[in-house]
């Protein structure tokens, strides 16, 4: 049974991003984004299974869905944020902004505080996530150019 949820949470992650980025890209990245999109959330739920918050999930998740889509980028030459930025909107916290302001409307600041401070902790994340993911493609990048046999002089 959780394996269908599974499959079924990966799907949605997967239509979700396409019906993101339907009207604003080309058809031939969408599939690329909605699989950028499904792997980062599966290593998301794979990850908040064994975590207490959602700071190391959504880390990993988008360092995870960062190399993708720069492999994605670089198979079909085209700038790395056409596939990442779509591929991304899985893990922003869209409810957990709403539940901040409806606490904030509410008159209950401490609750507000604390959905505020979670907002701030996932939106570090998804920052740092991305960073990381760019400087470790880089690395790798320049190091396979530095131990390639056939460099130019």
């Amino acid at each position: 049974m959780i394996g269908f949820f599974y499959d079924m949470f990966i799907t949605a992650a997967f239509a979700i991003t396409i019906a993101m980025v339907w009207w604003v890209h080309d058809p031939k990245t969408l599939a690329l984004c909605g699989a950028g999109g499904a792997i980062g959330f599966l290593v998301f739920r794979g990850v908040l299974q064994y975590s207490a918050g959602l700071f190391i999930p959504t880390l990993l998740s988008a360092i995870v869905m960062g190399m993708a889509a720069e492999g994605f980028a670089r198979w079909r030459s085209i700038p790395v944020i056409v596939i990442l930025a779509p591929s991304i909107y899985t893990l922003a916290p869209g409810s957990r902004m709403y539940e901040t302001m409806l606490f904030l409307v509410h008159g209950n600041a401490a609750r507000a505080m604390e959905k505020g401070l979670e907002v701030v902790a996932i939106a570090v994340a998804m920052a740092f996530g991305v960073l990381i993911s760019s400087f470790l493609c880089q690395f790798i990048r320049r190091s396979k150019q530095r131990l390639s046999p056939n460099r130019r002089a």
